[in-house]
């Protein structure tokens, strides 16, 4: 009627979205090549301050965390997932392919080499993400080469919920230092030699960073030799067996060949010992011609 106030009902429906999960991650980390001091190659952390969160689901059972190499990787890179604690979280740990966190598993993780991406499954409600975090601030980064490309990698972050939501893809970065090895001695002679040759053996060695290598001699005996260009060494007088010259007058010549890249050098002690061979022998096809005196019988 005129003036009133009607009040009419109506139905709303909510229908739930599953809503995405979010990855941050973010800034540049150092990996110098060999990361020495020993042990050797030990991965660096590569996204320390990371995080997983999502709005409305409680674990990632059936989803997965895939970290990739995204620019610059290589044959040589290593992904993996470093056992350890991060600060204000539970352990992080892996026992053949299963990663746990505290002390239950919370999935199983393949790949990580080269450029293959890691991938981490996880297969537990225990997979929060809480847990999921801790286990996106353990991977770490390595590379196994000792000439490793220094430019910088990409490494990408992406998480599937398990329940058909994918999150964005986060990044960090790794920089990349090398180290200037020494040369590598390529070839391990016998140090054996047959006197009345000039041969000493191959000494040749390489440059992991693929410089030129030169060669010098030092030693007892060095004076006896040469060296060439290469790492042949010889000697520069034929010994003979029977009247040695080393220093302790054994036929075991001793001397150092030194090779040198990038000013760097490696020393290879070398016992050059000489052997015995058989001294020519008359063949046997040999004529006399005597002389004997007229009116005696002697020859």
């Amino acid at each position: 009627n005129a003036g009133g106030t009607g009040i009419g009902t109506r139905n709303i429906t909510i229908t739930a979205v599953n809503d995405a999960p979010a990855v941050t991650a973010g800034g540049t980390v150092n990996y110098t090549e060999n990361n020495t001091p020993a042990p050797f190659n030990v991965p660096v952390l590569v996204n320390t301050t990371g995080s997983i969160t999502d709005a409305d689901s409680a674990d990632f059972n059936g989803g997965t965390l895939t970290v990739t190499l995204q620019a610059n990787g290589t044959a040589d890179d290593r992904l993996s997932i470093v056992p350890g604690t991060p600060a204000g979280f539970s352990a992080i740990s892996v026992s053949g392919s299963n990663v746990s966190y505290g002390s239950q598993v919370i999935g199983t993780f393949t790949g990580g080499t080269g450029t293959t991406p890691l991938v981490i499954t996880f297969n537990s409600a225990l997979a929060t993400p809480t847990a999921a975090t801790a286990l996106l601030r353990q991977i770490g980064f390595a590379n196994i080469s000792d000439n490793p490309s220094t430019l910088t990698r990409t490494v990408s972050y992406v998480l599937a919920d398990g329940d058909g939501g994918t999150s964005n893809t986060a990044t960090s970065q790794v920089t990349g230092t090398g180290v200037n090895d020494p040369p590598t001695f390529t070839v391990t002679p016998s140090g054996n030699v047959p006197e009345n040759t000039t041969n000493g053996g191959d000494y040749s060695a390489t440059d992991p960073e693929g410089g030129t290598v030169t060669y010098s001699l030092t030693g007892t005996d060095a004076s006896f030799f040469n060296i060439s260009s290469v790492g042949i060494l010889s000697f520069k007088v034929a010994p003979d067996y029977e009247n040695p010259q080393d220093s302790g007058a054994n036929n075991s010549y001793d001397v150092t060949v030194n090779a040198t890249a990038g000013g760097q050098t490696t020393q290879l002690n070398v016992a050059v010992n000489v052997t015995p061979v058989n001294d020519t022998a008359p063949d046997g096809n040999f004529a006399l011609t005597p002389n004997v005196a007229e009116g005696t019988t002697a020859v």
